[in-house]
């Protein structure tokens, strides 16, 4: 299956996971497996997300996931940011 692979860090909490994945879903984007860790201070958290597309496989799941990212605040550490 053609996928896409995204490690990101980000300011937020759960409800903003929750988002960014009902987002994709909603949009066709297939979950193949998600991974997050939250700070203990609640701030932030780092995420692997797994993802595919029904119909356009990786180019359109990536698409999508960059269009839902633009909502989502990008931490300030060091290695913040996201990478496909």
């Amino acid at each position: 299956m053609d996928r896409v692979i995204f490690r990101g860090s980000f300011q937020g909490d759960g409800v903003h996971l929750a988002r960014l994945i009902s987002n994709l879903v909603g949009k066709g984007c297939e979950i193949l497996s998600v991974s997050a860790s939250f700070s203990p201070e609640g701030s932030g958290f780092d995420l692997v997300l797994e993802l595919s597309h029904r119909y356009g496989g990786a180019q359109m799941a990536e698409r999508f996931l960059r269009r839902a990212l633009r909502g989502i605040v990008v931490s300030d550490s060091e290695e913040g940011g996201g990478a496909f």
